[in-house]
């Protein structure tokens, strides 16, 4: 049963070792596996978001089309990023943006990868 969830978790005991040495994630009493799902759980849930943030933030630079929608739904990037770059794509109706593809692409890598 261990091995067919997602993530198992064994807990050593009276059976021995054969718990923990199938799980992925071994606990020596039941009383920690409170702390377990609410602390790691938490810190988990928000490493996952923070990634799909990262994910959504280099969507919308890859897609200029749709750069300045995509950047003001994301109120924590830096607001002189998000307002150049939204009038840089309304000002040029997408003419220049082939010229500034390799730039933007590169600030992207340097400013945001940098940062997490």
């Amino acid at each position: 049963m261990i091995q067919e969830a997602d993530i198992g978790i064994g807990i050593s005991g009276v059976e021995g070792m054969q718990a923990v040495m199938s799980s992925d994630i071994s606990i020596a009493q039941f009383r920690f596996l409170e702390q377990l799902l609410l602390v790691h759980g938490h810190w988990s849930y928000r490493r996952i978001s923070s990634i799909y943030a990262i994910f959504s933030i280099k969507t919308s630079y890859l897609e200029p089309r749709f750069s300045c929608m995509k950047l003001m739904h994301h109120s924590q990037l830096n607001l002189r990023i998000m307002i150049g770059i939204c009038l840089f794509t309304m000002s040029s109706s997408h003419r220049f943006l082939s010229l500034h593809w390799e730039y933007l692409i590169k600030m992207y890598l340097l400013d945001f990868v940098s940062r997490y």
